[in-house]
């Protein structure tokens, strides 16, 4: 096993490299130290500020996503020993989400692709024996890293307006 341990972490490695590179420096700072607290406490903020406002939308469709990269995160700590890789799942949907929210359209757009992609994602830590049994598995955690980065990718370029 610990001979796929290597190619795995590299992958995800060079995946998130290329994800910093498009990122500001101080985006990099924030992201490096995001957690899930911190973005739940971002949503239990954005939907108090909503309800105020009485323009809530409905946040429970980031549940499904919430909880299939809540599983992830555990399962990347099990086969990577390394929890940087997450924090750059978390610091981009607090950013997209506070960014996004002030506008509602926008906001319901990008829960309604979070609640998408949290539909299409298994629950994983029902298949950590699976990924342990059969290392040849382990590169699909590098796919789904692949991809999630590369939707946030998308979207903070659209959000931030410009062609980068």
């Amino acid at each position: 096993m610990a001979s796929t341990l290597g190619p795995l972490t590299t992958r995800f490695q060079q995946v998130l490299e290329d994800f910093q590179k498009t990122l500001k420096q101080d985006e990099v700072d924030d992201f490096s130290f995001a957690t899930l607290d911190d973005l739940k406490q971002l949503v239990c903020d954005i939907q108090r500020d909503q309800a105020a406002s009485r323009r809530m939308k409905n946040l429970n469709r980031l549940a499904f996503f919430l909880e299939a990269m809540e599983q992830y995160d555990k399962i990347i700590q099990i086969f990577l020993n390394a929890s940087n890789f997450v924090a750059f799942i978390w610091g981009p949907i607090k950013f997209l989400l506070q960014i996004a929210s002030t506008y509602a359209e926008a906001f319901n757009s990008l829960l309604d692709a979070y609640q998408d992609i949290g539909e299409n994602i298994p629950l994983l830590l029902q298949y950590e024996q699976t990924f342990r049994d059969k290392p040849a598995l382990q590169p699909v955690l590098g796919l789904i890293y692949t991809d999630i980065m590369e939707f946030h990718r998308s979207a903070m370029k659209y959000f931030r307006g410009s062609g980068e």
